[in-house]
Parts: C-alpha cells; structure tokens; sequence
C-alpha cells in the first residue's frame, strides 16, 4: 500500500513539474528554491524526484527489492 503512494506522490511532482503549476511553484518552500536556482531547473529538479519516487515505487509494488 505504501507503495503505491509513493508512486502518486511521484506522479503529482511530474506533474507539478510539466505543467508549471502557479499555485505549486508559489508555495513557500519552492519559492526558496527559485530564488536560489531558478524556475526552470526546479521544474526539472522535480521532474527528476517524480521519476525517482516512481520508479522506486513501482519496483517496491513488483517486489524488485
């Protein structure tokens, strides 16, 4: 079960990510991050963490560990 909400969480950064979502990139904590790197690549600095926490959980959900 664990599993399988990693893999959402996973999904909704992708999708945060894809979609530039305002209400997302304007929360407080992201807010810190784009001030330090920059919209874009923490856009694709959460694509890559949507990726990961997918993966991982996908292979959680099939057993793979």
């Amino acid at each position: 079960m664990e599993y399988s909400l990693i893999v959402l969480a996973g999904l909704f950064c992708l999708s945060a990510a894809y979609y530039d979502w305002d209400w997302f990139m304007n929360s407080r904590r992201v807010r810190l991050l784009i001030s330090l790197f920059g919209r874009q690549k923490v856009r694709w600095f959460y694509g890559i963490f949507g990726l990961c926490f997918c993966v991982f959980g996908v292979a959680g959900l099939v057993q793979f560990f």
